[in-house]
């Protein structure tokens, strides 16, 4: 999406506004083709784009729209943690009390186990990390070439993504291979 900061306030609009089930993932909301819909037409409110781009951009909103509302229910979780009370208000009608029942089924437990340990592997610990925040390869690009009136090489892109800016190290061994 660019520009990149309006396209990712839609979808968080579109997620939070319509959010209307006790959905755990995109998937289970994929799975409901008339909550997708809803979903989708809270992101079209804000966003316009020429219809030639329709298909690449519902792409897009899948691949974003799932990340988001991962980070949404993530944090979900941990409001109701501390306060079980007070859950976020984008959490329509008993959403949040069924979520907390899934999230506290042993089923569910195991599945975040299971992903905790694969996050603690040495192969996950030496990946590949990207340093750009909340800004995407792209939105780096475009910077760099307005600071510097050219393209980057392939290499100076990896180094945007991958060195620290206050220090220069690498944030892992596999980006320092590459260079």
């Amino acid at each position: 999406f660019h520009p990149q900061n309006p396209a990712s306030k839609a979808v968080n609009y579109g997620l939070k506004s319509k959010f209307q089930h006790p959905f755990e993932n995109w998937t289970a909301v994929k799975g409901n083709q008339d909550a997708w819909n809803q979903l989708w037409n809270g992101f079209r409110e804000k966003v316009t784009w020429h219809r030639r781009h329709r298909n690449a951009i519902k792409s897009i909103f899948n691949k974003k729209a799932a990340k988001r509302l991962s980070g949404l229910l993530s944090d979900a979780r941990k409001k109701i943690d501390k306060d079980p009370n007070n859950p976020p208000k984008w959490l329509a009608g008993g959403s949040s009390s069924t979520l907390v029942s899934k999230w506290a089924s042993p089923e569910y437990q195991t599945k975040c186990q299971r992903n905790k340990q694969n996050r603690d592997t040495e192969q996950a610990k030496s990946s590949c990390v990207h340093l750009g925040g909340s800004r995407s390869a792209a939105t780096l690009r475009i910077q760099f070439i307005k600071k510097y009136g050219r393209a980057p090489t392939f290499m100076e892109m990896n180094a945007l993504m991958h060195k620290y800016a206050d220090s220069d190290d690498w944030a892992g061994p596999r980006a320092e291979e590459v260079a």
